[in-house]
């Protein structure tokens, strides 16, 4: 069983694969209750999960189920050994995943392409902590990146920026919990924040969503007119500059996993304040 998937496996990876010549390779597991799920039927256990600060509006909008891949009776069977795998034999989980990231490092350098991880796909695990074993600091010279909760960070022990290695690049994502204070506290801490847009027209689930229009600017309470840029060109974050605002269009299979998904507030409507087009 392999543990990283291919860019061209993933849309997510993929469409950094199609504007960039950087490969990024990804670790996909079985996201929140269907992790949970999985874990409790093979040991026991009730209390696992790899997204300890979901929200009910990021369950609702899961690209592991919003999307028609994700769906696919062989990827999640594929994800749901894996996320048994890690908890049931971590170690050795960690040590094939070391092993295969050092296997594709080495291939990318024998054809001169650029490399990068994202270790967390459709999870969020603190693999930089020495619980799930510093992976990022045992390839100090390979850059990973991850989408993380914001209301994670500076929350508690691995996700205080001084915990965070200087090769794992974090886009922070707001959730229909978060305010536009403590966003505006992470950009002024010059980190960047991942927010989810929608807007009022029909046809925008499937393909159509990504004809949605990203505002321009947000109106900041303290910061004023922040720029957004487009987080749906390229799934790589190591490039960008540091306390942007990441726009990303709302995805999904359904109307009614859209509708969910606004109700909630996790997606915030490009028609109304603060948004500026």
């Amino acid at each position: 069983m392999l543990l990283l998937s291919p860019p061209s496996s993933n849309v997510k990876l993929s469409k950094t694969q199609q504007n960039t010549e950087t490969l990024v390779y990804g670790l996909s597991l079985a996201a929140h209750s269907l992790a949970a799920q999985e874990v409790k039927r093979a040991t026991g256990e009730q209390h696992f999960t790899v997204c300890p600060d979901s929200s009910a509006g990021c369950r609702a909008a899961c690209c592991v189920s919003a999307s028609a891949q994700g769906q696919l009776a062989s990827v999640q069977e594929s994800r749901n050994r894996k996320t048994v795998f890690l908890q049931t034999h971590r170690q050795e989980f960690i040590r094939i995943l070391k092993s295969e990231i050092q296997t594709q490092v080495d291939r990318a350098a024998f054809y001169g392409h650029a490399v990068r991880f994202r270790l967390n796909v459709d999870s969020s695990i603190p693999w930089h902590s020495e619980e799930y074993g510093q992976i990022p600091q045992s390839f100090p010279e390979q850059l990973f990146y991850d989408y993380h909760p914001l209301r994670a960070l500076n929350s508690r022990k691995h996700w205080k920026l001084s915990d965070i290695p200087s090769n794992l690049r974090i886009c922070w994502s707001r959730k229909e919990s978060d305010s536009w204070h403590q966003v505006e506290a992470a950009l002024a801490d010059l980190q960047s924040v991942a927010v989810v847009f929608h807007d009022d027209q029909p046809h925008r689930v499937g393909r159509g969503a990504y004809a949605q229009t990203l505002p321009r600017f947000v109106d900041l309470p303290s910061l004023g007119k922040w720029p957004v840029i487009d987080g749906d060109y390229s799934d790589d974050r190591t490039e960008d500059p540091q306390g942007l605002i990441v726009g990303l269009r709302l995805k999904s299979r359904s109307e009614q996993i859209r509708t969910a998904a606004i109700r909630t507030g996790f997606s915030v409507s490009t028609s109304a304040a603060p948004c500026i087009l």
